[in-house]
């Protein structure tokens, strides 16, 4: 029941007097006034949740508070959640321990009315942001791969394929895997026609030694079936267990990671007359026009047969020489033109055909006349010391590189995108590589010029984002700088995040950045503004925090 006085006059009496002189008006009045105060007093005693959670949570009583469903967020459950993925940079939660799993992988901002990440423009994709994007797109001459993949890509004949699946960036660090005549680290890059020395290798060079062409041998035991043969990871069609020598060179020629675009690319040369017997039948292939120590040829013999019951079909391969002939650009002979491909050789040589003998091969191997000082307008440009006869070759001194010792090379540093060097192992001091496969190399002046996104005289630190780096609202730290940044309820937490020198879990500490906002400031890029925080004013039985001080 609810009563109410209301003022019709002056005083007690002059209400009392209103309520005698019209009881009829004043009763409705405080009938109407009894039910707005009773309305007024459900909706402060039994508030529902703001915007009823608009249907994407429930309403918790007695407080009024959304719990929100999976995928919304905010007071009134009315923004969307964007995915999450491991962080590019964040700050170290233990001792070695980061990358812990954030909204747009700590690189994009999240659109609350979609629920879409916007990632750093030309850097990172993904639902999450959580893939470095391929330098552009690999110039659609190359497959941009994630390390995990490009790990089990390795051709088994250039040795062990190490796995590298448990790092944080096995899936989420990728890069360019170029097709064969381009390099670089957005495959920009063209490959020279590459060859042997004309000059080194022959019996008066002491320095070097007579050289040879690489030998494998292949021991096939079988009775029927079919065999492939692959190198530098192309596979042959099926080859008959009873193949002649002129029928395998046929299928291995027909490769085109077998250099034969103008002479015989190898010699195939038979102990038998098939590549197979029960007892095992041998023959060796000699590569040509390949030089330098090759990668295995790799043999799959799960098609053949044995028609020994206490015997099985196998292949074995062996080398039996070692490549020891140069295969360097122009045959270190001339200057490659990175940008077209095409060898400028020095005065004196023009391309050959693998032997010293003028040819085709467009490699500088060729010496058209006796040669009797090295090459440079001076000797080795002066930049490198002459070796003098028979090989008149230059050494060039550090910091210098090419035929005539004219290029400058430019710093190195641990390679962002490179096959791991064991298992779960890369980006390491071991596997160092020039701008550190992240820029290319300015052989005119030995500067890095770095990918979007990297920076530092090897292109070996990823940049922090924003323009200016944290908009100038944050400070940008590496891995190890952040984790000494780590606090907890504003109290330091001490930690380190790669002390271990070569740890592979941390290869990350000093080459990734991430922002430190300042107070006020927050995102990935320190470009949103914090709002004022404080207590929810429809929750209970909450208390103040006391502290009891003692001396």
């Amino acid at each position: 029941r609810f009563c109410a006085f209301l003022p019709l006059g002056g005083g007690n009496a002059g209400i009392m007097g209103g309520l005698r002189r019209s009881r009829p008006r004043v009763l409705a009045l405080l009938q109407t006034a009894g039910v707005l105060m009773i309305s007024s007093v459900r909706d402060a005693t039994a508030q529902p949740c703001p915007n009823l959670c608009n249907a994407h949570g429930q309403c918790s009583d007695p407080d009024g508070v959304c719990d929100c469903y999976e995928g919304w967020t905010g007071a009134d459950c009315s923004l969307m959640i964007c995915p999450y993925g491991p962080a590019w940079a964040d700050k170290a939660v233990s001792v070695d321990t980061a990358h812990q799993d954030m909204e747009c992988s700590n690189r994009g901002l999240c659109n609350r009315g979609t629920g879409v990440c916007s990632c750093e423009d030309d850097r990172f994709e993904g639902a999450a942001c959580e893939r470095k994007s391929c330098s552009s797109d690999c110039l659609t001459v190359g497959r941009c791969l994630s390390m995990e993949y490009y790990a089990s890509q390795k051709d088994p004949g250039e040795g062990t394929v190490y796995t590298y699946e448990d790092i944080w960036d096995a899936e989420m660090m990728y890069g360019c895997v170029c097709d064969d005549g381009y390099f670089g680290p957005d495959c920009s890059l063209r490959e020279c026609p590459s060859g042997d020395d004309p000059l080194t290798g022959t019996t008066s060079d002491t320095y070097n030694g007579v050289q040879y062409n690489e030998k494998q041998v292949i021991t096939c035991t079988a009775s029927g079936g079919t065999f492939t043969l692959a190198f530098r990871g192309e596979t042959t069609d099926n080859i008959p267990y009873d193949a002649t020598a002129d029928e395998v060179l046929d299928y291995f020629e027909e490769l085109s990671t077998v250099t034969n675009d103008f002479y015989t690319a190898v010699d195939v040369d038979f102990d038998d007359d098939a590549a197979c017997s029960v007892s095992g039948n041998k023959f060796t292939i000699e590569f040509l026009q390949d030089f330098g120590n090759l990668p295995l040829v790799v043999a799959d013999s799960s098609n053949l047969k044995m028609s020994i019951a206490t015997s099985s079909a196998k292949m074995t391969i062996a080398t039996t020489t070692d490549g020891s002939k140069e295969d360097h650009d122009c045959s270190d002979r001339g200057i490659c033109d990175y940008t077209t491909g095409i060898c400028s050789c020095s005065t004196g040589y023009d391309t050959s055909d693998g032997y010293g003998n003028e040819g085709q091969r467009g490699d500088c191997g060729y010496a058209t006349a006796s040669v009797t000082a090295c090459p440079g307008e001076t000797s080795c440009t002066g930049h490198g010391t002459c070796e003098g006869t028979p090989t008149y070759a230059c050494q060039c001194s550090n910091g210098y590189t090419g035929a005539d010792c004219s290029l400058y090379t430019c710093p190195y540093g641990n390679s962002w995108f490179s096959l791991p060097t064991d298992d779960e192992e890369s980006h390491l001091t071991t596997g160092k590589a020039e701008c550190a496969d992240m820029g290319l190399c300015d052989r005119t002046t030995g500067a890095c010029s770095c990918m979007d996104g990297f920076e530092g005289a090897a292109c070996d630190t990823m940049s922090c984002p924003g323009d200016p780096a944290c908009n100038d609202h944050g400070d940008c730290l590496s891995m190890s700088a952040l984790a000494e940044a780590a606090t907890s309820n504003g109290d330091a937490l001490d930690l380190t995040y790669g002390a271990t020198p070569n740890d592979p879990d941390t290869w990350d500490f000093e080459m990734i950045q991430g922002c430190d906002c300042d107070d006020g400031y927050f995102g990935y890029d320190c470009s949103l503004m914090s709002c004022p925080y404080g207590d929810d004013p429809m929750t209970k039985y909450q208390f103040n925090e006391v502290h009891e001080i003692t001396w």
